[in-house]
Formats: structure tokens, sequence, C-alpha cells
């Protein structure tokens, strides 16, 4: 070996930034985000990525509230972002693109058991990237009816 590893050496500091690689990206992916126009009402990763169990064969997993009346410059900020993600990863980005009224519907039909565990999934793991907290999105749209 050509070095000894120690966190001051070359080798030291390369094992501790790949330790600190799922932080990294997820920091790159919230200024990838904010860089959206128009931004979203809230973007969240969820799944593996999220969890911190992502392995080289995991999809990265995306919910994004687009804002109302986004229109066409909308459909064209969540490409961009998951090309542009695709290409700091290496990794597939699926992105689930909803309205706010779709989404509130959504959540308010948990009763059903696999609507209800997908969302709990997607709760459970969101990582926001951009917006307003899901959870809080959610639940203010719940208080409003």
């Amino acid at each position: 070996m050509l070095v000894r590893l120690e966190r001051a050496n070359a080798a030291g500091q390369l094992v501790a930034r790949l330790g600190r690689l799922r932080i990294q990206v997820i920091e790159e992916m919230r200024g990838l985000a904010r860089d959206l126009d128009p931004q979203p009402l809230s973007m969240v990763l969820f799944g593996s990525l999220a969890r911190g169990d992502a392995g080289a064969a995991s999809d990265i997993d995306i919910l994004a509230v687009r804002p109302a009346g986004g229109g066409e410059r909308w459909a064209a900020g969540p490409t961009g972002f998951s090309s542009k993600t695709q290409v700091l990863t290496g990794n597939r980005v699926q992105i689930l693109d909803y309205d706010l009224p779709d989404l509130q519907q959504r959540y308010a039909a948990q009763g059903d058991a696999a609507g209800a565990r997908c969302w709990q999934s997607v709760a459970g793991d969101a990582l926001t990237l951009a917006g307003a907290d899901l959870q809080e999105l959610m639940e203010a749209g719940r208080a409003a009816r």
C-alpha cells in the first residue's frame, strides 16, 4: 500500500469523503431542486436513498407536488432534474408528479390498504428537497377540508 490510512492523509480523506457520499448527493439534489422554475410546492426524496440503504442498482424515488398553473414550464423542470440527478448518481430516477388536489385525494383515501402502505412508505422516508414539508402540506390540506 502506498500510504497508511489516517484521516489526515490522502487515503484517509478519500475514505472519509466516501462515508459522507449519501449526504453530499442529497445536498446536491437539494441544490438542483432549488433551481427549478417554477418551484414545486414540495419535492421529497423517499425510498432506499432517503433511508440510507440504497445499493448500486437502487433507483432514486422522488415525489414532486407541482405548483398550480405550472403548465409546460413545470413539465420541463422535473425532466431536467431527473436527468441531472441520474448523471450525479448513475442511478435511474423515478419521479411521482402530482398536483396538490390529486395528492390530497390520494392521502385522504388511506383506508385502502395498498394506498396506506404506499403513503406510509413515502411519508416515513421523506426528506424534503424543496418547498414545504410533505406531511405539513398534507395536514394543511386535511385541515382546510
